[in-house]
């Protein structure tokens, strides 16, 4: 009988649209109810390894599996360019968007003011999208008064929203639900792309690893990384496991699995120093 009322109350929650959804049709103008909403963040480290996400919410709740992730391609290492960024992320989501015949979303939300919003604009048209009949929003932080050296004004920053062929930003209200939407879906787009750029890094730390073990040398890596899959089994893998790879001798895989073990036992006694400092 529960789980009969759980499904009973599962079939009638879906097709309900969150008030926030209905709020935010209302209070920016849009031309359909925003169910399905893309929001799209570019994220770097001092203009390397920059890394972008796609997130998706329906009816006001993340749809995790449809999340994505890119590796800029444009913008090389040491430099930092949010519109080559952004314009190339957004070309790469709706060119697969336009050959797949969709899912369309009813509003896209990019990370960024007037110049991140043309960016995309300008890709969607290059895609033959008629961007006039989607509705795209940019979402950007200002600065306050005070710090845009106005002596006696306001001294908090804010948060507005800006619409292709409108001159003027929206300033929604600091406490309204309809912006508090928007900034946990911005929100879950840069921890997204912050998740996997951090997921990159580790892989270049373990790589470097790779690169400082005696014996191991390009081919040998590149045999036991096609052997395993990733760098997480590599490190996990058994002197016997190891001994299957190619090129990987007896010898050589004792070395190997030592050197992860003190690896390990490096970092778990430097956790436990900083551990005993706080």
């Amino acid at each position: 009988m529960l789980s009969e009322h759980l499904i009973h109350k599962q079939k009638q929650s879906e097709g309900r649209v969150p008030h926030a959804v209905e709020k935010l049709q209302q209070d920016l103008s849009l031309s359909r109810l925003p169910r399905r909403i893309e929001c799209f963040d570019v994220s770097h480290l001092s203009g390397t390894g920059v890394v972008a996400s796609c997130v998706v919410f329906i009816d006001g709740q993340p749809r995790k599996s449809e999340y994505r992730t890119y590796k800029v391609r444009t913008v090389g290492d040491g430099r930092s360019d949010d519109f080559k960024s952004m314009n190339e992320v957004v070309g790469r989501r709706y060119a697969r968007v336009v050959e797949e015949n969709g899912p369309w979303p009813d509003l896209v939300v990019i990370d960024g003011g007037k110049g991140q919003l043309n960016a995309a604009l300008a890709v969607l048209e290059k895609l033959g999208i008629d961007w006039h009949q989607q509705d795209i929003i940019g979402l950007a932080k200002g600065r306050s008064e005070r710090r845009r050296g106005v002596t006696r004004g306001n001294d908090e920053d804010y948060e507005y929203v800006v619409k292709p062929n409108q001159k003027n930003e929206i300033r929604l209200q600091r406490h309204s639900s309809v912006l508090y939407f928007l900034q946990n879906i911005r929100d879950e787009a840069h921890r997204f792309a912050i998740e996997f750029q951090r997921k990159l890094k580790r892989q270049d730390n373990l790589k470097s690893l790779l690169d400082e073990i005696p014996g191991v040398g390009n081919r040998r890596k590149r045999a036991l990384l096609k052997h395993f899959g990733s760098l997480k089994r590599v490190r996990e893998a058994s002197v016997e496991e190891l001994q299957q790879v190619s090129g990987i001798s007896p010898i050589l895989a004792e070395e190997i699995v030592r050197f992860f073990k003190e690896c390990d036992s490096f970092l778990k006694k430097k956790y436990a120093a900083s551990q005993k400092e706080s």
